[in-house]
């Protein structure tokens, strides 16, 4: 978290699956205005510049998602460098509500105002 006010930081790139890029290979978005939620426990992003026909497609054709990060001495240990947009892949971490999941539960959640929603999981 603090690692992002941090002289060097860079935004985390948003891709497509975590298969190595070629090189030369585009960020599909950036990964902005990181925080925590759920007592700490939830590091939460806003995902920007992703492409509006990709962002229409993503409950469905990239359902989960996964972290990519480096470990480094200092004071901000572990850095997050990446987002991998997961479609065929499984993530490693169970437990995640996938985006679909989170998009249907913010669609019964518009028609039913007493029921919450959000895009955290639980």
């Amino acid at each position: 978290m603090a690692a992002q006010h941090a002289h060097d930081y860079r935004l985390p790139r948003l891709k497509l699956g975590h298969v190595t890029p070629a090189p030369g290979s585009p960020a599909i978005g950036f990964v902005t205005n990181l925080r925590l939620a759920n007592a700490g426990r939830t590091l939460i992003g806003d995902l920007e510049s992703i492409p509006a026909a990709l962002a229409r497609r993503l409950p469905v054709e990239y359902p989960d998602r996964s972290i990519e990060g480096v470990f480094r001495d200092g004071p901000h240990r572990f850095r997050l460098i990446g987002l991998a947009l997961l479609g065929a892949e499984q993530p490693a971490v169970g437990g995640m509500t996938s985006l679909r999941g989170l998009a249907v539960a913010a669609s019964l959640a518009r028609n039913n105002p007493t029921r919450p929603s959000g895009w955290v999981s639980r």
